[in-house]
Parts: structure tokens; sequence; C-alpha cells
């Protein structure tokens, strides 16, 4: 088999090129495009059939990631920020390929990208993020678990708020029971819907049945797709990540989209009149 050719051009920022062994058996293969270009594989020699078909499977394998800033980019994510989630210990540790370089790989970008939606889209704090990193990584954990981690994390309290009364917590039960769902009275959801009708009730709106029934519909429906979505991933770890992702991040979705559907609706129920018309 032919040797692998060294790259003459180098990557732009002025390292060396970099190459990818896959086995102690099998040659170099170069990793920037300019050698990749030239090199061929021969027809293996007696003793090595296959060989050469695996190394021309894996002539575009990634590189490793070296440097901070290169992980950052990677992920879409300012160095600044990569480095204070190392520090708060919310990325795996990288593997030491030389005194003063760390490489990391596909997970540490995947992770990078996890950590920036739970903190910056999700607004969870750093310790809430890492119960959620923790439970993600426990590969043991049964499915039910990672969910009840993910529903705590977003309906813990930001900062401190007085008990919903019993009054609300009452009604919220009702209306849940008569929709037929299946819900423990610990769910935090619970806790969290009847505080928002003592919020309502202070400004004397005490909210209809048909009022929270079409919340408890639009609920169910999003709900459904959440946990419809879950079969169509492959493994448990791609399932506990959406169910993770999907939890956290459903509430700013459904809550912005309630936001379009407000407009649409006052749009059609409070229209403005047109100011050209009305100068007319």
């Amino acid at each position: 088999m032919q040797e692998t050719k060294p790259c003459e051009q180098g990557p732009a920022d002025g390292r060396s090129c970099c190459f990818a062994e896959y086995d102690m058996t099998m040659p170099r293969v170069p990793i920037c495009a300019e050698a990749q270009a030239d090199w061929q594989v021969d027809t293996p020699s007696p003793g090595d059939e296959g060989r050469g078909a695996l190394v021309q499977q894996n002539r575009y394998r990634y590189s490793p990631i070296v440097r901070i800033s290169e992980l950052a980019r990677a992920a879409s994510t300012p160095v600044t920020a990569v480095k204070y989630y190392q520090r708060e210990g919310l990325l795996p540790p990288g593997e030491k390929s030389a005194p003063n370089q760390t490489a990391y790989d596909d997970r540490h970008v995947e992770r990078v990208r996890l950590v920036r939606a739970l903190l910056e889209t999700g607004g969870l704090s750093v310790a809430v993020t890492k119960q959620v990193l923790a439970v993600l990584d426990a590969e043991t954990a049964p499915l039910a678990e990672v969910f009840a981690v993910a529903q705590y994390a977003m309906t813990t309290p930001r900062s401190p708020e007085s008990e919903a009364t019993p009054e609300a917590r009452a009604r919220i039960e009702e209306r849940v029971s008569a929709a037929g769902w299946c819900a423990t009275s610990d769910n935090p959801g619970l806790e969290t819907a009847a505080r928002a009708l003592d919020g309502l009730r202070t400004i004397g709106f005490d909210a209809p049945d048909d009022y929270l029934d079409a919340y408890v519909s639009a609920a169910a429906s999003a709900a459904r797709a959440d946990v419809t979505a879950l079969q169509d991933r492959d493994g448990r770890t791609a399932m506990a990540e959406l169910m993770v992702i999907g939890t956290v991040l459903g509430d700013p979705l459904f809550a912005g989209l309630r936001r379009l559907a407000q407009q649409d609706a006052t749009h059609d129920l409070f229209p403005v009149a047109d100011t050209d018309e009305a100068g007319a």
C-alpha cells in the first residue's frame, strides 16, 4: 500500500497539518483537503484485504479540536462563555494531547450547545443546570426520573414566592380531574398554576371554567406533541436529551407562540381603524 502524502500547504492559522491515525497498523491519513485530493488507496497487498477500504472509509474523519477557540467556533458560542462553562464544571474534561493542549470532540461541541440553551434560553441557574446534566449523564436513570428533574428545574422559583392558596390549588386540581389527566398531587406544575390563579385574583379576575379549560386543552395538545416526538428518537440518550430540552425550552416556545396568537386574536376582536380611512 502506498504511503500517505504529507500536506505541503498547512492550515490557514499556520499550524502544522493534522493527521488521524485509526489504528497502529494503518498509515496516517491527511485531514486537510489539499492532501486528501491526491491521496489514493492502492489495492491491498496479500494479507491486507479489507484494510484499504477501511482507511478509505475513514479518510474524511474530522481532526480533534485542540483549542478552546476552535471549540467555541464549532459550537457557535463566545469563547468567554465556553471558559465560564469550564470553570463552573458544566463541561466534561477534554483529553490532554500535549502539555499545553487539550483535545475536544463532538461530545464537547454538543454539550456546549446544550449548556447554552439551558442557561440562556431556558433561564436555569448554574446549580439547576448541573442537576439536569447529572441526570442526563446517569445512563441508568429511568426516563421518568429524567422527566421529573426537568420539570422541577423549570418550576423552581427564581426568587422567594409565597405558596399558592388552598383554594387555588383545589381549583386547578378540579379542572385537571375534569380533563381526565393522570397527574399526581406533588407535580410542581400544580403549585405553579395555582400561584398564577392567585395572581389573577389580585386584579379581581376570578378565571371561569371555560377560561381554564382553554388552557387545559392547549396544554394537553402541547404535551402530546412533546411525548410523541420522543418516539422518533433513537436510543435512551437521545430520548432523555429531548425530554429535558423539550421541557425546559418548551415553556418559552409555548409562551412565544401564545404572544403571537394573542396579537392575532386582538386584531380580530379589537380591530384598529385604518388611519387613512379615519382621516377621510
